[in-house]
């Protein structure tokens, strides 16, 4: 499937005379046809983007020799890509959502998985008797579960500045994350023993995490969150449990 970044300017808003009947004026708005301004390569798994100024950020995942690593790309508004940054704590990275701060840089929200440990290989004495010449199977590692929240830092320029992580111990899902001058926050899911709950936890600007607020026991999802102007958050996702 092409892959591809494009844009839709709006022009201008213009209503249309009044009808005899009393309603709303019909609004009519005019705008460009969307034109694809990059094409992006197909091993990117796109997530979402989001835009600061002239530049749109494009994050998503990459596979690797060892499993995925998560990314953000920066692409300048004539469709250059101006730089590429590839990001991993583990061996398989996910990259769900980004939020830019007063400050330019952005801070991507994903999870990880630790790195797979593999057992030492036993070596058999060849004096072992073995007429019917069997052969034993390698055991094969297994890939742990995705369990780690991690926000990473990267600046305008496309360096990382920092790596935030949080082992929640159980596979998790980050759903969306959000920034500002004091601090970060994240929401998600992660598995339970009866299904799925939402999660919101919060991280200092020097990457101190605070206890998990769970909600839900089986059947909830976070999938989004805002911050308002009083510093609450707004959350959003969806539950078939009675949520208090």
């Amino acid at each position: 499937m092409r892959k591809f970044v494009g844009v839709i300017s709006l022009i201008s808003i213009s209503l249309l005379g009044f009808s005899t009947i009393s309603q709303a004026a019909t609004k009519v708005i005019t705008v460009k046809p969307m034109s694809a301004i990059a094409t992006l390569p197909s091993n990117q798994s796109i997530t979402g983007a989001v835009s600061q100024g002239k530049t749109i950020y494009v994050y998503g995942t990459i596979p690797t020799e060892a499993g995925a690593d998560a990314f953000l790309s920066a692409i300048d508004e004539s469709g250059v890509t101006r730089w590429l940054l590839p990001v991993h704590e583990g061996e398989f990275n996910i990259a769900s959502s980004a939020a830019i701060d007063t400050l330019g840089n952005i801070y991507l929200f994903g999870a990880s998985s630790n790195p797979t440990i593999i057992p030492p290989t036993q070596v058999t004495s060849s004096s072992v008797l073995n007429p019917d010449s069997v052969t034993v199977d390698v055991e094969v590692p297994q890939r742990n579960d995705i369990s780690e929240i991690v926000v990473w830092k990267i600046s305008p320029d496309g360096q990382l500045l920092s790596t935030l992580v949080n082992d929640m111990n159980v596979p998790v899902l980050v759903g969306s994350g959000a920034v500002s001058p004091t601090g970060i926050a994240v929401v998600g899911s992660v598995q339970t023993t009866t299904g799925k709950a939402g999660f919101f936890t919060s991280v200092s600007l020097d990457g101190v995490f605070s206890k998990v607020q769970y909600i839900g026991k089986s059947d909830t999802e976070i999938n989004a969150i805002a911050k308002k102007t009083d510093g609450s958050y707004v959350i959003v996702g969806a539950s078939s449990e009675t949520i208090s």
